[in-house]
């Protein structure tokens, strides 16, 4: 689920959401055999994180159908409330047939002065949602006090390791590098822009240094990848270290060449493994692609969680297998810096080893890993 929130009036917040059609049930499955579903959406926020007095959204119905084919649904729902408020924001999602419900926390900490509340991208004229815009794209951002003339533009060159597996507990974090690049630019320049090169900008008024914009500038076939060199770099989750050494710098790069499996069977593969690396660029994409990340890793090896808990210092992933397995949890602690405040880092253990090794190996054999 991606969301962005900005203010709309003095007394009101907009939150706009959008989620992945598969993780609703609302995608009919290949047969184009499912009902039509429909999905009702209610959100509650508890000011500063106290479980009273919720301000609560009007209801939104999504319904399903059997021509869907697009990947996200998009919704948009208003909640009165000051824009300086700190909170928890409670999803509740019930489908309307099995009368069940299920519920999503996301931490709102950010509209006291974050950059949702702040600035807006637009991309090609059109309002993103996103915090990355694409390389060669018409941009321009919009800043909500239009008394304010002047911002700071940080340029970084983000790049970082790829994460650690989930069982190095020796893994620390690298600090952030230092800007190659500051300027000062005019309202007038944020207006319209549009990038060569892909890089890492934070951009910041000059009255209010601390609450800013962290924009990624991607390649132009982002979320998907762009060349080899990103697609050889994505499997090196999967690949043992003889492997990386003989693959690295091999033009046209693609799974079979190191899968023990047929190329028809290893395509199949390739093609699960690169929606995996797709949909994590798109929920969580920073500094640094959604695959490069800690959530990302965990989603693209392992799937989507059975839930997710936010309650604005961590988030929690649970596993809940069907089968008579041990449940898997994984827990996120959220990481506030200026560059960037929705960043997550993964609590590692070593425990991990053996389940890791398990999804690694079932991918290796030509089986996208679930844990069921």
């Amino acid at each position: 689920m991606e969301l962005q929130y900005w203010a709309i009036s003095t007394d009101s917040v907009a939150i706009r959401l959008r989620f992945l059609n598969a993780d609703l049930g609302l995608m009919p499955d290949a047969d184009n055999l499912e009902p039509k579903r429909r999905l009702l959406i209610r959100a509650s926020f508890y000011p500063e994180f106290k479980r009273r007095k919720p301000i609560v959204s009007q209801p939104l119905v999504l319904e399903s159908g059997l021509s869907d084919t697009a990947i996200f649904t998009g919704a948009e729902l208003h909640l009165p409330m000051l824009t300086g408020t700190d909170g928890l924001l409670e999803l509740d999602i019930r489908d309307l047939q099995k009368n069940r419900s299920r519920f999503k926390y996301v931490n709102l900490s950010r509209l006291k002065e974050g950059n949702a509340l702040d600035f807006q991208v637009f991309e090609k004229g059109n309002p993103s949602i996103h915090t990355w815009v694409r390389i060669g794209n018409p941009c321009n951002i919009r800043y909500v006090d239009k008394l304010e003339q002047r911002f700071i533009v940080e340029h970084y060159v983000a790049e970082f390791p790829l994460p650690a597996p989930p069982f190095a507990v020796s893994s620390e974090l690298k600090p952030f590098p230092d800007a190659f690049l500051k300027e000062s630019i005019s309202r007038d320049e944020l207006l319209d822009f549009r990038f060569e090169k892909q890089e890492f900008l934070r951009i910041s008024s000059g009255n209010s240094p601390t609450s800013g914009l962290g924009l990624l500038v991607v390649g132009s076939n982002f979320p998907g990848l762009s060349n080899d060199s990103e697609r050889f770099r994505c499997m090196v989750y999967l690949m043992q270290k003889e492997e990386i050494k003989q693959f690295s710098g091999v033009s046209d790069f693609h799974l079979w060449k190191f899968l023990k499996l047929d190329k028809a069977h290893s395509e199949a593969v390739e093609k699960m493994w690169l929606d995996r690396i797709r949909h994590a660029n798109l929920l969580f994409t920073s500094f640094v692609p959604g695959w490069r990340t800690d959530r990302g890793m965990i989603y693209t090896i392992f799937g989507p969680p059975s839930s997710v808990y936010n309650n604005g210092r961590a988030e929690v992933w649970n596993y809940n297998p069907k089968s008579g397995s041990t449940p898997l949890s994984f827990r996120f602690e959220r990481i506030s810096q200026a560059y960037y405040q929705d960043e997550y880092r993964l609590e590692r253990k070593a425990t991990y080893a053996n389940v890791w090794y398990k999804a690694v190996e079932s991918w290796r054999n030509g089986n996208a890993f679930s844990y069921e």
